[in-house]
């Protein structure tokens, strides 16, 4: 699939303003360049989504504002606000395998659509899944199901052979920021919005990546129940599966978790995170 826009320069910044276009006050939080053009990414009050905004149409403002406050672990969110139902966040790690595409179908089937999922991807997973990308995307468009994006790294490195304070994001000498933004590049030029959603890669993190995030605005979310590991889910709790094909186990487990519940008992709730 051919990119539809060129994405240049694009960085992280932190400036508060006020947008002409929609008459609010935010915080921009990346600059860049598409088609030549400069834009601005910019975070609303209470919000998850990323918006682009011509810079001409950003007025800098010393107005601060309250984005989305929350707190969390060094390890990331667990939970989410809701005082009932559950989250389900799907990852997409780099795998050769396909789309898990009879499992969407199968959400489809059971739950009410439009089904809200988010969705942790990773742009190796775009690169070389461009039919499933589409087809993921496809769901979105047709309501079938409500993506929330969740940055998982732009390559999710991984050494198997490393312990795991030196693999993942921990690799020596990689370049962490660089991890998270090309991965927001990479959607954009995809034409799909951003969030300020991330998830660690393995779900390994420290207190220097915690900061990170916490400076570019990203909000890192783990998981109450990762179900390929034998994790009942709880009410409020973010659900993990891989769609990836690598975690077959995992959809087994979810499934015989959901028949046990009753459709009538589980609420999936869309991870929009403030109170």
């Amino acid at each position: 699939m051919a990119f539809a826009d060129s994405i240049t320069q694009y960085q992280a910044i932190s400036k508060f303003g006020y947008s002409k276009t929609t008459q609010k006050h935010g915080l921009a939080i990346r600059h860049f360049f598409k088609n030549n053009q400069p834009y601005f990414m910019v975070l609303w009050p209470h919000s998850i989504d990323f918006q682009s905004i011509p810079e001409q149409n950003w007025i800098p403002s010393n107005k601060k504002i309250s984005i989305l406050p929350l707190n969390w672990t060094i390890d990331g969110l667990k939970y989410g606000p809701s005082q009932q139902g559950y989250y389900l966040t799907l990852d997409l790690c780099p795998s050769k395998k396909p789309l898990d595409k009879a499992q969407l179908n199968r959400l489809i089937d059971y739950f009410p659509n439009p089904v809200p999922v988010g969705v942790a991807i990773t742009s190796d997973w775009i690169k070389h899944h461009k039919e499933d990308w589409e087809f993921l995307n496809q769901l979105n468009t047709q309501k079938k199901i409500t993506i929330s994006w969740i940055n998982h790294s732009h390559t999710h490195p991984y050494d198997s052979k490393k312990p795991l304070n030196q693999t993942f994001l921990l690799t020596p000498s990689l370049n962490v920021e660089e991890q998270w933004l090309a991965l927001e590049k990479t959607l954009i030029e995809n034409n799909v919005t951003p969030t300020l959603l991330c998830r660690f890669p393995g779900l390994i993190s420290n207190e220097a990546l915690l900061k990170q995030v916490k400076a570019l605005h990203l909000v890192p979310l783990n998981a109450q129940a990762w179900m390929a590991k034998g994790e009942v889910p709880t009410v409020n709790g973010i659900i993990l599966l891989h769609a990836n094909g690598n975690e077959p186990e995992g959809w087994k487990r979810f499934w015989h978790w959901v028949e046990k519940q009753g459709t009538k008992n589980i609420t999936l709730n869309s991870l929009e995170l403030s109170q």
